[in-house]
């Protein structure tokens, strides 16, 4: 995997102190680093249904955590720190502006209104879609993708985070 968003004083990620400091870090990093404050889109949700917390958390991704309710992450080389407010969506990020690349992964240009009528025929689909409205699919890099699949063979959610996380320490390069 290419970066970690580390800062060498976290050795191990998987105790909850650890990934907290971490998190801490970021956000610490992101206000210093971010003078501008935060970027802000507007959705029309009637339009592109989205939803943050289901496409995070759904196990489709393993390098996104929430904290205090924010997501913390990586896209690339890049760290980003997203929420979610009704039609707002409110983001920072370092060292690259991310708004277009980001977008790009979640799958926002997808015409989801349309894709859920092709799918919605099946009743277990049209439940499951109810039920998480706004879930997207995410564009991840191909290599994180492999990786992240080939670590989840018999692993619950939080061992492959620890997995990429640990990985991404080893063997990513940090970010300047």
């Amino acid at each position: 995997l290419k970066v970690y968003p580390g800062h060498g004083q976290v050795t191990t990620i998987g105790e909850k102190e650890e990934v907290i400091h971490f998190y801490k870090f970021v956000n610490n990093l992101l206000a210093q680093l971010m003078p501008q404050g935060f970027m802000e889109i507007k959705l029309d949700l009637a339009k592109t249904p989205f939803n943050l917390d289901y496409t995070l958390a759904c196990g489709q991704a393993f390098r996104w955590e929430k904290l205090n309710g924010w997501w913390r992450g990586v896209l690339g080389e890049t760290v980003v720190k997203i929420r979610q407010n009704g039609e707002t969506l409110r983001f920072q990020s370092y060292p690259k502006k991310v708004a277009p690349a980001f977008f790009g992964a979640i799958c926002l240009d997808d015409d989801l209104p349309h894709i859920y009528s092709r799918i919605r025929k099946d009743r277990y689909v049209n439940e499951a879609l109810k039920r998480f409205h706004g879930l997207r699919l995410m564009r991840q890099d191909p290599w994180e993708c492999l990786i992240s699949y080939i670590c989840a063979t018999n692993k619950n959610i939080p061992a492959i985070k620890d997995m990429i996380s640990n990985m991404c320490m080893h063997f990513g390069k940090k970010i300047p």
